[in-house]
């Protein structure tokens, strides 16, 4: 088990996961820290301090990596989807972020064409742009107002 702390919560996780799909946390549990025999995330006084991530992000995070077996992936939320993505970018977990992107992917019809573009851009998805700019293309009417807002004029000019 390791700790983690996320917006003064500490979480006591098994690091198993955290090792075997991201070589950022792989180097973070083997190296001791400087001027210590420690690794980061041993005891509570030392936990691993995640900057810059949210509480329900990381739980999002937490819910894919160690499933309960009564609360199937299908259960997981557009948010909750994108909270993987987030993170499993951030921290180099490839298997992960492909399984967020295919989680994104098998609802995008769902998700406004905007928001999709936007979501690809972000965390370098081209597939996510493709599927916003044909939505956009075949849609009636044209490009909206508020969409234009979205995108910026530029990207609203090339559709």
């Amino acid at each position: 088990m390791r700790d983690r702390k996320v917006e003064n919560v500490l979480f006591r996780v098994p690091r198993y996961q955290f090792i075997e799909n991201s070589e950022t946390f792989r180097a973070r549990f083997t190296r001791p820290q400087a001027g210590t025999d420690t690794v980061e995330g041993d005891t509570d006084g030392k936990p691993i301090k995640l900057q810059g991530v949210s509480k329900v992000d990381f739980e999002r995070l937490l819910k894919f990596m160690y499933p309960h077996r009564l609360s199937p992936l299908e259960t997981i939320s557009h948010e909750g989807w994108i909270s993987i993505l987030k993170l499993s970018t951030m921290w180099e977990m490839t298997e992960i972020r492909n399984a967020a992107i295919s989680g994104i992917l098998e609802r995008r019809l769902k998700i406004d064409a905007t928001e999709r573009i936007a979501l690809g851009k972000q965390y370098n998805v081209s597939m996510l742009v493709a599927s916003g700019i044909i939505s956009l293309v075949n849609q009636r009417g044209g490009v909206s107002d508020e969409q234009i807002a979205v995108l910026g004029l530029e990207m609203a000019l090339r559709i």
